[in-house]
């Protein structure tokens, strides 16, 4: 070993979401593979540096035989 190397570290775990048009969510911690998997099924690509948490409530109301009527949802 060469004591004059630089020493590296890996100390950040970078997370890569690919989320294709039909609402698969794909996990990758290689930016080149989730762009591999982009080209191959489309979607959107994106790091969890532009993501953000929002507390929301959905409620959905239905009628007695099942049938959806009312949807919403609320973001604070």
């Amino acid at each position: 070993m060469n004591p004059k190397a630089p020493k590296v570290t890996l100390e950040t775990k970078m997370e890569f979401l690919l989320i294709t048009p039909k609402g698969k969510v794909y996990t990758f911690h290689l930016q080149s593979v989730a762009e591999t998997y982009q080209q191959a099924y489309g979607g959107t690509l994106t790091d969890h540096s532009i993501t953000s948490t929002k507390e929301c409530q959905t409620s959905i109301e239905v009628d007695q035989s099942g049938q959806v009527f009312r949807k919403s949802l609320t973001i604070h």
